[in-house]
């Protein structure tokens, strides 16, 4: 492809993961795409504060052996430090943002899908959101692909990519904005009192935590009510 060329079927802003994804999505289509990244690097500076699942890695992600032993991220860390840079020394921290506030009620418009961070599809509880946006990019450009193929990217036809968003991740998404919302309200002293019940524990899941909330706060019990009710 000519480097020279100024018409595209699609372009795809940014070259995070749902860009990335939506760009190879509606490439495999047929289409000629276009993806437009601010930084010098795709991936580059990382912008990540936490692992993702392993349902998202297993599913876009083949497995490398070298790597799937059971062993923390940082111990691999370590070890490629100790081995290859044992006399460096950290330069500096990279460190971003990240939107939790409400979604985004209108992501599709005529010629246009948003998604990720731009659309505000990111858990507003942790503020993790590379599954989010790795999701919408995938539906997101397999529609977008259809759609040129079909010569109809109106607005009508782009909305089965936010009624397949709707569907896999809708819900779950206002139910923990709610959740969010509502422990904020907590004071720092509940809080604590709530987090020190589970410091032996590895794992905790949303609904013990939630259990453990309402025992300090049981006027809260509404405000849950609707969370859980995706009001």
């Amino acid at each position: 492809m000519s480097l020279t060329k100024s018409s595209y079927d699609i372009v795809v802003v940014g070259g995070g993961p749902g860009g990335s994804l939506s760009a190879w999505k509606a490439a495999e289509r047929g289409v000629d795409v276009l993806m437009i990244e601010k930084d010098r690097e795709i991936g580059l500076p990382v912008r990540c504060a936490e692992a993702i699942g392993a349902d998202v890695v297993h599913r876009y992600l083949e497995k490398a052996p070298r790597y799937t032993r059971r062993r923390s991220s940082t111990d691999y860390l370590d070890a490629f430090i100790e081995e290859h840079l044992p006399n460096s020394t950290p330069l500096g921290m990279i460190v971003g943002s990240v939107p939790v506030a409400y979604t985004l009620d209108d992501i599709v418009t005529d010629g246009l899908m948003v998604v990720g961070d731009a659309a505000r599809r990111v858990n507003p509880s942790t503020g993790g959101g590379i599954a989010q946006a790795m999701t919408a990019g995938e539906i997101a450009g397999k529609i977008a692909g259809e759609a040129i193929k079909k010569g109809d990217v109106s607005k009508e036809e782009l909305f089965r990519y936010r009624k397949a968003w709707d569907k896999r991740y809708g819900n779950l998404q206002k139910r923990i904005y709610g959740i969010k919302e509502a422990i904020h309200k907590l004071s720092d002293k509940h809080l604590n009192e709530t987090v020190a019940v589970f410091k032996d524990k590895n794992h905790v899941h949303v609904f013990e935590l939630v259990t453990k909330v309402l025992i300090h706060q049981p006027g809260m019990i509404l405000n849950f009510m609707r969370a859980f009710a995706g009001r």
